[in-house]
């Protein structure tokens, strides 16, 4: 998504799925796209994928109208440090 955006080629009304957000998780990503303006989001919870009883999520993102040009927010270091666990999961 980062990649997608510093490209400016997400253009307002854009729609981002993504799926295992929660399982094996993606922090940073969720982060984004519910606590910056550019997007609009639901989280969906669901079944794993032939492993019944376990829970993950999806999202389904909006693009909003590009936000005016600030500062980027970051993210806070816990946010940070459970991207860094999730990615070792990988």
């Amino acid at each position: 998504l980062g990649v997608l955006e510093t490209a400016k080629v997400l253009s307002t009304g854009a729609v981002v799925v993504a799926d295992n957000v929660l399982k094996p998780g993606a922090p940073l990503f969720l982060w984004h796209v519910s606590r910056t303006s550019n997007f609009s989001t639901e989280v969906f919870s669901m079944q794993e994928f032939a492993m019944a009883g376990v829970e993950d999520w999806m999202t389904l993102s909006k693009r909003c109208e590009a936000p005016e040009h600030g500062q980027a927010l970051e993210a806070p270091l816990a946010i940070r440090c459970l991207e860094r666990k999730a990615e070792k999961m990988r």
